[in-house]
């Protein structure tokens, strides 16, 4: 059974948390929550409802990940106009899903292929977008080989 449970952490009133916990019972649910938490609400939640958290969650890491793709380090402001803007228009939603999902295949073809121990993450994340936005396959094969060789 899976638990959906809502509370504060003790002495930071902005802090608050949502969990879902997988236990047998109410009382074992309870006894993985930290005692510096206060729990305001517990309820068992729907396999239905986990799905649409986790969807959510996802789409959240997708549109944080388009947005800072196209809009860089932007302000807040920028940032929830963006936000905003991707939540109203479904064509954007979809540009963002397939952008994703091409940078998922690629960062996993991608990975076999670099030296851990010489790669940053900055430059393992400078390589995987110059390879999706690669708009030819020279561009693409150019990008490939130096990634390569790095």
């Amino acid at each position: 059974m899976y638990y959906l449970v809502k509370g504060n952490w003790r002495g930071e009133e902005d802090s608050s948390f949502e969990w879902v916990i997988k236990a047998e019972s109410e009382k074992e649910a309870l006894a993985e929550i930290d005692n510096n938490c206060e729990v305001n609400e517990i309820r068992v939640i729907s396999a239905e409802e986990r799905i649409e958290r986790e969807k959510e969650a996802l789409f959240e890491n997708i549109r944080r990940e388009y947005i800072l793709n196209h809009y860089g380090d932007c302000s807040i402001r920028e940032y929830t106009k963006a936000k905003k803007q991707m939540e109203e228009d479904k064509e954007l939603y979809y540009d963002a899903l397939v952008e994703y999902s091409k940078s998922m295949r690629l960062r996993h073809r991608l990975l076999p292929f670099i030296d851990e121990k010489t790669m940053t993450v900055s430059e393992f994340h400078q390589a995987l977008s110059a390879l999706c936005q690669a708009k030819t396959d020279e561009e693409f094969n150019a990008v490939w080989a130096a990634v390569k060789k790095h």
